[in-house]
């Protein structure tokens, strides 16, 4: 069996909902853009994620990662949805 990569993702105290999900940055010609975060990355690469600091959370930044662990979605802040494979095929 192979192992699946692991991507370490640094947590801090004062992180948002939002900075562990995704950010808004800007492209070559100064538009805004959204930029899924490493942890967001992780999940559509199927990787591992180490969590390390996530003692360091608040628990409101905390709660956004329930669904993601529970039921494999996530809403991101821009309207964006991760999901599962299989219930994204159903949804399409």
């Amino acid at each position: 069996p192979h192992a699946r990569p692991a991507r370490t993702v640094h947590l801090y105290k004062y992180m948002s909902a939002r900075d562990l999900l995704i950010r808004r940055t800007t492209n070559r010609n100064g538009d805004t853009i959204w930029e899924p975060a490493p942890l967001v990355r992780a999940a559509l690469h199927g990787e591992v994620v180490v969590l390390d600091g996530i003692h360091r959370l608040l628990p409101d930044t905390l709660s956004v990662l329930a669904p993601l662990l529970h039921d494999r979605m996530c809403a991101l802040p821009n309207g964006w949805r991760l999901m599962r494979r299989d219930r994204y095929l159903e949804a399409r």
